[in-house]
C-alpha cells in the first residue's frame, strides 16, 4: 500500500466534515488487526459451521439467527472488542466523529 499524501488527507477531511452523513464500511481485517476475533479466525464460527447453513436468508427464516447468537454472544462478543488493543483504524475513525 502506497503512503497517502498529507494534502489529499486534508482534502478528505475537508469533504467529511461538509458531508451531512458519513458511513464507514470496514472488513474485518480491522478487527483482527485490533485483536479481536473474526468469523474466520482459528475458532471462529465458520472453522466449525458452513456459512450457507446460518447467514443466509433461508438460513434465518430456519431459526439459524439465534443459533449464531448463542454461539457468538453478544456479551462474549463485547469483552473481546473492550479488550481489544486499538489498531490503526481504531485512531483514526473517531477523529472522523464530530
Amino acid at each position: 500500500m502506497s503512503a497517502i499524501d498529507r494534502g489529499e488527507l486534508v482534502r478528505l477531511r475537508a469533504r467529511l466534515c461538509a458531508a451531512r452523513a458519513v458511513a464507514m464500511l470496514t472488513g474485518a481485517g480491522v478487527s483482527a488487526e485490533s485483536g479481536v476475533p473474526t468469523f474466520r479466525c482459528a475458532g471462529g464460527l465458520w472453522r466449525n459451521f458452513r456459512a450457507e447453513d446460518l447467514a443466509t436468508p433461508a438460513a434465518f427464516a430456519r431459526g439459524a439467527g439465534a443459533f449464531v447468537a448463542d454461539v457468538n454472544p453478544g456479551a462474549a462478543r463485547t469483552r473481546d472488542i473492550d479488550a481489544a488493543l486499538r489498531g490503526p483504524a481504531g485512531e483514526i475513525l473517531p477523529l472522523l466523529v464530530r
